[in-house]
């Protein structure tokens, strides 16, 4: 039995970070369905980023370490690129535009922070025990 009574292999802000990377990506696949435009994928990069976002967050469920790196990466680009967003839209502003940027933005570092605080650096550098072998040995 698992000693601390959670029944995933994972902790449970992975699953919360992956859910999240799995609702983007299917957002992000399906956004021309959601704005009436055919066919759903509005462009190929929209499918690969979409892809990309879904294999993110399977192998962050699967407890492999480039997941939980490249997400980190991500995170960090995405807050860099919001960085170059604010400068190259000044004129607007404004405390409506500004809030949502600046949660979105917070969001994201917390998002990375987790992902590199030590607890979660070990899982992810810790072998996987198959449950299936240890229930053999008793």
């Amino acid at each position: 039995m698992n000693p601390s009574n959670n029944p995933f292999p994972y902790p449970i802000g992975v699953a919360g970070i992956a859910g999240l990377l799995i609702y983007n990506g299917v957002m992000r696949l399906f956004s021309g369905v959601l704005q009436l435009y055919w066919p759903p994928v509005r462009s190929p990069w929209g499918l690969g980023i979409s892809c990309i976002y879904i294999a993110l967050a399977i192998g962050l469920l699967k407890m492999q370490d480039w997941a939980r790196l490249a997400t980190i990466m991500i995170e960090i680009l995405s807050i860099g690129y919001v960085g170059v967003d604010l400068l190259r839209n000044v004129r607007y502003w404004h405390l409506v535009f500004l809030l949502p940027v600046f949660l979105v933005s917070l969001f994201r570092v917390l998002v990375a922070g987790y992902l590199m605080s030590p607890n979660i650096r070990l899982a992810y550098t810790r072998p996987v025990q198959d449950v299936s072998v240890l229930a053999e040995k008793t």
